[in-house]
């Protein structure tokens, strides 16, 4: 039944009655309203939770029952319950009472008047009478005011599919459904027409933070709101947490309009009403939810027109009635012609255009003053054309309901001939903007009248601008503002009675970023800047907060070091800016930038942060965002938000485990036993070099394995009152698929977030602590010797050498070199070693430590509210140990063993402060920021100390003591920064920073370094020509430029002269006892920061209300003053090579990333992002001269050779690119080995010869995430692709000898491959230094792949309601698509020489909210 029509007959049904009763009912009894408004009678009140109307036939038949439970004496605590029971105890009540006899005394009755009381009867029986009473005129007066509502125009749908109710406001049925049960609180009831009278009151005003909190609270009411984001997940278990509260209401914004059907089960157990806002839920059951309301934009503006007409209208009658009440007799005469007069004109301007608009000639006439009208006649009066200005302040420009609300807009013009619409612009739904945005208006529109504001805030922001530009706003004020009353997400105290608004918040990342010393609009931001959430869906396994950084942002290179559990990565955001110094990026964590240097157990600094504490990532990329933080930005910066409580929330327990098997996804393709046996029988036929054993082992089985591991973290997240709190702790046991390897991780996090005086005195309080254990496996040994050694060979001997190898089989020699002269067999060295002896005869384990916190206080200043001052104070203490114990029957320990240790500490000291003020004048944005900061950095520690064991003698061997390797180095940084942020119109963008940077590394001539940036902006979108372009939601350029600087040179030191002690190695002898040495170290003066020069330019779009958006960058860097290692002359200082600052390097490239959602239906959501990098490096010099042939080897050696590189610096070329020799090739494309290409033509081959071929960074970087949803499963993958990085294919190169001596070297048989033995090359020369072994490893990676299934309120019961969750399961590293041979075509340096292979993983994943 309609609401409207429902009340209509029930008010029919009860006017009888109600005409009977009392005068003076009208109020209702407020004691009665405030037991229902603290909840102590929710069921029991005088209508039903759906809007106080009886359901059909329930009174009668109860009155009759309750009547004839009286009359037979029923005890009345029965008849209350029997009351309540039939959900209509009051009108029973009443109607029972009624039909009592009067004046009989029967012995019943009198037992009953006796318990209750007479009195007490009759006075319940007037205050129901009066409550009655009072709701009626209650409903009387929300029907007289609903047209203020209605300027939101909500549409109610009565659940049923297929049946609509009348169209009524949101508010106004949310009103009339909540204030109909506290009838006291109608005197409070917002008067219609005009937000709130608060021009003459600064207080209200600055209490007024959203219209609807405000008027829920003089109501008797208070609200608590959840943000869910785009979770639904989240967004259900808020629901299931205000349902075990026990609030009074439930307004919901469902995310997805499935999977709802249990939580409301549970509210509608609970006798909780759901309202359904926006969008609706597929359910069969339309009793789970009171009503649903639905949006017409278009029509809200119609109605907002209609009633701006009335209004004026009824302001006009008023006037004229004052102004005839207030007119002298001698003047009635007059004042009757005149009115004639202007009848007459009216009536005339009403064939023209339409009626209303002749009522604004009259009401504009009417409003001029006295002094206007004294300058004009009467005719003038008459025949002026008057014109209503009318602004409005919008939501985001693009977006449906700004999209409707423009059609509404028109088409209200177009019936109101006299209004015009002088300015539109967005007030980004906030209150500041708002105020900006008016103030704007209103000097360029001095006689601007009405103001449309299409949301609270921003209505309360203008009338703050009218309020301070000394005008006044309301009924009898000279500008009329009118909202469209939103429900905004706000968070306020928890209660005992609540009602809840959920609010969707999709743009929560794309609305504010986090920057360098604050936080900026993501449409105000003018610097390459991208901010990413870790998606729970899609994120696949996580161990290292690094691995959710690879392949999500354009222009950032995330290449793990290796397979091994717990390693690191190689970080690089658009190439790298350094040749000698740090390439690393700096990271901040929770406003903390902290050492990115790993210790003894710890891979980096992202190691101690547990991925699931993680929030969000921001990227700062050009130095117009990273300039800030000067000398430390040159490799772009990385902040971490960790999450946080929130206020007035309960207690919430999120738990999130998993189990994983990892395996081998490739392995290299050796001979096995019978191959090998087959080839050797090819080269030496029956003529064996030596005796060749029968075993047919495959090393790689014995040396890999499946591997089992397991996570589990869980959190617990609330607030009391203003302090919102976070804790975490989180367990991580991964073993390595190489056997003995393991990495285990403990981490705890604790976030506290207090805030005093309203929000004035803001602290936010971090701690993070992780404990981590790692057991090292030594896989260049095991997958070396499990490549090398003979597949003939078995897994453990069975002579009497071997019991000297620990029973493992090896080649051995006989010896009579140790003390013990019965060891008389030792490992031959030269020989390949059994693999899996190698890593079980081997412990090598690391402890760690590490401890971070900050404390951050905010204080936004009472008496002058623009300026807030910023301080902070955090550090790190870090240690880790490493413990090396290597068995004396090793491979390469033989007889003596080993036994070190190496320690290491460090711990980092920040503090700064900074004071920011913000500030608008008209037109003008300005936000200034100034502070400084201080950092001081220091690590000592020992490495290497241990000793061999002599157990026959008892004595040490080959001592290396603590003193002799411990070490202690510090450096300290001072520094002064400073940001103007300046915006003109709200479109044109300006941003300057500068920051001067002092280094304890450099001498005091150059210690100070000054890093300064600019930015522009441009909001195309704002301007008029493109605003009503409605496919495009946004369009930004960004132009920047700045300089940023490199410090972390490698040597705290370098510029001072230092003497240095030689070791054990470099002893002199005095008689028969050696002494250690000091000697000067080389050192330069003259050392200066590495400075890099960027300049970047990008564009911001979006198109359909941001379903499709995106950005494109293009930039170019340079950095000058390179570090890099020069040979000086002899003698001018302590060494033949010194540190200088001479060469110059020099990046650039184009960015594009794009998002979208392809598919959005009702039960199926396709969300893609996409992101491509193209970058070129190039070294544009190296040293003081112009030599052309200069170069600088680089890079890791390689196998064959000594010492061998292939890479090298070279001018013109890309760092660390190959260096070798061409090949030349057959008629039939085979290569000739060792024969190369004379490039320099002088007849000769040899290293002049060589030349730069290829590189091993990629020019093409690329990243594709794609999410699917439907109903309750979830299904999602990622891929990176890498074009044009080249790999030194050191595995071939090293089995590429297959004659006989490469078969049978050092008396040792070795295994070769397939491919080696098609190559056919027998060792010749330095064929291994070929570009035939450089070999173009472009990829496409499957990072994972999901499949997950939601679930929620499992276990549940009448007493608990149960647990949601999910639980998915993972593939990680699925597949590789590569031309490359080798193992793994990603490899960080370019040798692919024996790695830790990446694993493939197979995980299932359980996640749990409590």
């Amino acid at each position: 039944m309609p609401g409207r029509a429902r009340e209509e007959a029930w008010k029919e049904k009860e006017r009888g009655q109600e005409n009977r009763q009392a005068e003076g009912g009208a109020a209702m009894d407020k004691e009665a309203g405030m037991q229902r408004r603290k909840g102590r009678d929710r069921g029991g009140a005088a209508m039903d939770r759906e809007g106080g109307m009886q359901r059909d036939g329930s009174m009668r038949g109860g009155a009759a029952e309750l009547g004839a439970a009286m009359e037979a004496g029923v005890p009345p605590q029965e008849l209350a319950a029997a009351a309540v029971a039939r959900r209509g105890p009051v009108e029973a009540l009443m109607s029972a009472m009624r039909q009592m006899p009067q004046g009989t005394e029967k012995p019943r009755k009198k037992r009953m008047l006796a318990r209750i009381g007479v009195e007490d009867i009759q006075e319940a029986t007037a205050r129901l009478m009066r409550y009655k009473q009072g709701k009626a005129v209650l409903d009387s007066r929300i029907a007289g005011n609903e047209e203020w509502w209605k300027l939101r125009h909500w549409e109610e749908m009565a659940g049923r599919p297929g049946q609509r109710e009348e169209i009524r406001p949101a508010s106004a049925w949310l009103f009339n459904t909540l204030l109909n049960k506290h009838a006291d609180a109608m005197d409070n009831y917002p008067e219609p027409v005009v937000l709130p009278r608060s021009r003459d009151d600064e207080r209200e005003a600055k209490q007024l933070t959203s219209i609807l909190p405000v008027v829920l609270e003089k109501n008797g009411y208070e609200a608590v709101y959840a943000d869910a984001g785009s979770d639904q997940e989240k967004q259900i278990e808020d629901v299931e947490g205000f349902i075990k509260q026990g609030v009074d209401y439930i307004i919901l914004n469902p995310i997805s309009e499935i999977g709802w059907d249990d939580v409301l089960e549970d509210a509608k157990k609970a006798h909780i009403p759901v309202i359904l806002v926006n969008n609706g839920v597929d359910t069969d059951d339309s009793s789970l939810y009171s009503c649903m309301l639905g949006s017409d934009y278009g029509k809200q503006m119609k109605k907002a027109g209609k009633w701006l007409d009335e209004y004026l209208k009824e302001e006009e009658e008023k006037k004229a009635e004052k102004e005839k009440a207030a007119s002298e007799a001698p003047t009635q005469e007059k004042s009757e012609q005149t009115d004639s007069e202007d009848t007459e004109v009216n009536t005339d301007s009403s064939k023209a255009t339409d009626s209303s608009a002749s009522i604004f000639d009259k009401i504009m006439k009417s409003s001029s003053t006295a002094k206007d009208e004294a300058d004009l006649t009467e005719e003038e009066q008459t025949e002026e054309d008057i014109t209503i200005k009318i602004a409005a302040i919008q939501e985001s420009i693009g977006s449906e309901e700004q999209l409707m609300r423009a059609q509404g807009y028109q088409t209200m013009l177009e019936r109101y001939s006299d209004w015009e619409m002088v300015a539109q612009q967005t007030g980004d739904n906030s209150r500041e903007e708002a105020e900006k945005v008016m103030k704007l208006f209103l000097e360029q529109e001095p006689d601007l009248r009405v103001v449309f504001a299409e949301s609270d805030e921003m209505a309360l922001g203008a009338i703050d601008a009218i309020g301070k530009s000394g005008k006044t706003c309301g009924e009898d004020g000279d500008i009329i503002v009118i909202s469209f009353i939103g429900y905004q997400a706000q968070e306020v105290p928890a209660a005992a009675n609540l009602n809840i608004i959920l609010k969707d918040d999709t743009q929560l990342l794309q609305d504010v970023v986090v920057i360098g010393y604050g936080t900026v609009k993501k449409n105000d931001a003018t610097g390459s800047v991208t901010a990413i959430k870790p998606d729970q869906l899609s994120k696949g396994i996580t161990t290292n907060a690094q691995d959710m950084l690879s392949g999500k942002v354009a222009g950032v290179s995330v290449i793990s070091n290796d397979g091994a559990p717990g390693s690191g990565a190689q970080i690089r955001i658009r190439g790298g800016s350094s040749l000698n110094a740090s390439n690393d990026p700096l990271l901040v964590i929770d406003g903390l930038a902290i050492d990115n240097q790993g210790i003894k157990g710890m891979s980096n600094g992202l190691s101690m942060v547990n991925p699931e504490d993680i929030e969000t990532f921001t990227v700062l990329k050009d130095a117009s965002a990273t300039a800030i933080y000067g000398s430390r930005a040159s490799n772009g910066v990385i902040i971490i938000t960790t999450k946080k409580g929130k206020n007035g929330q309960a207690p919430k327990i999120n738990y999130n485990g998993s189990i994983s098997l990892a395996t081998t996804q490739k392995r290299y393709d050796v001979l096995d036993g019978n191959e090998y046996r087959a080839y050797a029988q090819q080269l030496w036929g029956d003529k064996y070099p030596a005796e060749m054993d029968t075993a047919n082992t495959d090393w790689q089985d014995q040396i890999f394995r499946t591997a089992v591991s397991t996570d589990h973290h869980i959190s617990i997240t609330g607030g009391f009152k203003n302090v919102p709190y976070r804790v975490s702790v989180g367990y991580t046991n991964e073993n390595g698929i190489i056997k003995t390897s393991n990495f285990q991780r403990l981490t705890a996090s604790v976030n506290l977030a207090p805030s005093f005086f309203d929000d004035h005195l803001k602290f936010n309080i971090n701690a993070k602590y992780m404990y981590g254990k790692n057991r090292y496996a030594d896989a260049g040994a095991a997958v070396g010797g499990a490549l090398s050694i003979a597949p003939t060979h078995p897994v453990y001997g069975t002579g009497d050498a071997f019991k000297f190898s620990g029973g493992y089989w090896q080649n051995m020699q006989a010896t009579d070199g140790f003390s013990d002269k019965d060891w008389t067999y030792t490992t031959d060295k030269n020989t390949p070693q059994n693999p899996l002896a190698a890593l079980e005869q081997r412990n090598k384990k690391a402890n760690s430590n590490d401890f971070v916190g900050n404390v951050e206080v905010d204080y936004k200043v009472h008496f002058l509210p623009d300026l807030r001052l910023h301080a902070s104070i955090g550090g790190e203490y870090a240690d880790g140990n490493e413990r090396e114990i290597v068995s004396p029957y090793s491979y390469t320990n033989n007889y003596y063993g080993w036994n070190g240790l190496s320690t290491q500490y460090k711990y980092n000291i920040s503090y700064n402060a900074y004071a920011q003020y913000i500030k608008s004048l008209g037109a003008h944005d300005f936000d200034i920021m100034v502070g400084g900061e201080e950092q001081h950095f220091h690590r000592n520690g020992a490495d290497g100390v241990g000793q061999g064991w002599d157990s026959y003698k008892n004595e040490p061997v080959d001592q290396a003591l603590r003193s002799q390797k411990a070490y202690a180095t510090r450096n300290t940084l001072v520094s002064f920064f400073g940001r103007l942020n300046y915006s003109l119109l709200n479109r044109y963008l300006f941003t300057f920073t500068m920051r001067w940077d002092g280094s304890s590394r450099f001498s005091s001539d150059n210690r100070w370094g000054t890093f300064p940036s600019l930015a522009l902006g441009w909001k195309m979108k704002e301007e008029n020509f493109l605003k009503n372009v409605n496919f495009l939601s946004d369009l930004k350029l960004r132009l920047g430029w700045g300089i940023t600087g490199q410090q972390d040179i490698g040597d705290d030191f370098a510029f001072l002269p230092l003497y240095v002690t030689s070791d054990d190695y470099a002893q002199y002898p005095f008689g028969d006892t050696y002494y250690s040495s000091s000697r000067p170290k080389a050192f330069n003066t003259d050392l200066k920061w590495e400075k890099t020069t960027t300049w970047n330019g990008g564009l911001d779009f979006g198109f359909l209300n941001g379903r499709i958006s995106g950005a494109i960058d293009g930039y170019y860097r340079e950095t000058e003053d390179l570090l890099n290692s020069v040979k000086i002359p002899v003698g001018t200082n302590f060494n033949a090579q010194m540190m200088k600052n001479i060469g110059s390097l020099k990046n650039y490239g184009v960015e594009f990333s794009i998002n979208a959602k392809p598919i959005v239906s009702k039960d199926f959501t396709w969300d893609l992002t996409y992101n491509v990098t193209w970058n070129h490096n190039e070294i544009t010099k190296l040293n003081g001269g112009d030599d052309s042939d200069y170069y600088v080897e680089t890079g890791d050696k390689i196998s064959r050779g000594n010492n061998t590189k292939v890479q090298a610096n070279k001018v013109g070329h890309a760092a660390n690119a190959f260096y070798v020799y061409q090949q030349v090739y057959d008629e039939n494309g085979k290569p000739i080995e060792n024969m190369f290409v004379d490039r320099n033509g002088d007849g000769k081959i040899n290293s002049a010869d060589k030349y730069i071929y290829k590189k091993p960074a990629a020019d093409v970087l690329m990243g594709l995430t794609s999410k699917m949803l439907y109903k309750d499963w979830d299904f999602s993958f990622s891929l990176r692709a890498s074009l044009n990085n080249y790999v030194y294919y050191d595995f071939l190169s090293n089995k590429a000898n297959v004659s006989a001596s490469g078969l049978y070297t050092n008396n040792a048989y070795v295994n070769t491959t397939k491919e080696a033995i098609a190559l056919g090359f027998t060792g010749k020369g330095e064929y291994y230094m070929s570009d035939y072994f450089v070999r173009n490893a472009s990829f496409i990676r499957c990072d994972n792949i999901t499949l997950g299934y939601s679930f929620k309120n499992l276990l549940r019961s009448q007493a608990y309601q149960g647990v949601g969750g999910r639980v998915f399961a993972t593939v990680q590293n699925p597949f590789v698509i590569s031309k490359y041979k080798g193992l793994d075509p990603e490899i960080k340096s370019g040798i692919d020489s024996n790695p830790y292979p990446r694993a493939t993983t197979f995980l299932l994943g359980l996640s749990l909210q409590f």
